[in-house]
């Protein structure tokens, strides 16, 4: 088995005893190997710091590694690459799962399995020229929250449905004057016109039953979730269940809400996710059904962010609205059906005078 590439990237040979031979710094683990099935798996999206042994601490408890590797050249998105080989891998969707799942100082790392043979090929890597290396933007402090940090927190919700009903929640636990914003994924910012106020509220338990984390404000907070809408399109209707879709976006994150129901398209579905990856979900997935082959298209559809119900001003709820009407239409009804009866006995009245005379 030969891999070679150019004298700044990496090259690796197996020797006349069948041996792994190491180049470069790269990391194998002991012992043939050439009689168990491997798997690769592409890596990106790591900071400089991290050398192949923190890939062997890291992802090394996943499973039988038995290799690791770092290239010295930049991907075409200008970011450091790698790859880490597993043997007798039963499940690699699942190990892409839960490599995308493991930080590396701080920064969560991206995974993949089909890009392993275009960066063989040398498709995938780029020179690391000033040209073609991501910029970096050098930013400083700005003034949002900065001055009033002391009378914000930072909460997750305990799920999906939960999230746009936290501003209600908190009014009716006695929690007021305060504003609500969308973090990111399940977390949201609450200010508070006074510190104590804000104290007050973190200090409290009468919202754990609806959160799941509470903390105090943090300059550097960046959800490490986030809440996308995919579109499935393609899939054949007799295959539209929660089932299908569930398996289709797998490796995505977990399915938090789905439209059940068919209106005017019936070419796609509007799924709701939870997921860790930072990439933009778009990708070709081929099914099978009853033997025949379809190419579904999964795409991410724009940004989302929530409208948190509130009643504030104290009007009246849609609910109380929809009792108003409700309420006035039995009472027209009821004078309408007392009409009717004072009419039919008018008549009985009007027949029984004709009938004696």
């Amino acid at each position: 088995m030969n891999l070679k590439k150019g004298n700044n990237d990496w090259d690796r040979r197996r020797n006349v005893h069948g041996g792994p031979r190491v180049h470069d710094g790269r990391h194998h683990a002991k012992g043939n190997v050439l009689n168990s099935e491997i798997s690769s798996f592409f890596i990106t999206n790591f900071p400089d710091s991290v050398q192949v042994v923190d890939l062997w601490r890291v992802c090394g408890r996943l499973g039988k590694m038995v290799d690791a590797f770092i290239s010295t050249k930049l991907s075409r998105m200008g970011r450091r690459f790698g790859f880490v080989r597993f043997s007798n891998v039963r499940n690699e969707d699942r190990m892409i799962k839960c490599l995308c799942e493991k930080l590396l100082y701080n920064s969560q790392v991206s995974s993949s399995i089909n890009s392993y043979a275009s960066i063989v090929k040398g498709t995938g890597v780029v020179n690391g020229s000033k040209a073609q290396i991501q910029e970096v933007i050098e930013l400083s402090f700005g003034d949002f929250i900065v001055k009033k940090y002391k009378k914000v927190c930072l909460v997750k919700a305990r799920d999906f449905l939960t999230l746009p009903n936290l501003h209600m929640l908190s009014l009716d636990e006695g929690f007021e004057d305060f504003d609500m914003k969308f973090v990111g994924g399940l977390w949201v910012l609450i200010e508070f016109k006074s510190k104590h106020a804000c104290e007050n509220f973190v200090n409290s338990d009468v919202m754990d039953h609806r959160l799941l984390e509470k903390r105090e404000w943090d300059s550097n907070f960046v959800p490490l979730e986030r809440i996308v809408w995919v579109d499935i399109e393609g899939l054949p209707l007799s295959c539209w269940s929660k089932d299908s879709f569930r398996r289709i976006l797998s490796k995505w994150g977990s399915i938090v809400q789905m439209e059940d129901y068919v209106e005017e398209d019936v070419y796609k579905n509007h799924v709701c996710k939870l997921t860790t990856s930072q990439q933009i979900i778009s990708y070709m997935v081929k099914v099978r059904v009853d033997g025949k082959l379809f190419n579904i298209r999964v795409k991410e559809a724009k940004g989302w962010t929530p409208s948190f119900v509130s009643d504030t001003s104290k009007p009246e709820p849609e609910g109380c609205k929809g009792g108003i009407f409700m309420t006035l239409m039995i009472m027209i009804l009821g004078l309408l059906l007392q009409m009717v009866m004072l009419k039919n006995r008018w008549i009985r009245l009007v027949c029984m005078k004709q009938w004696k005379e």
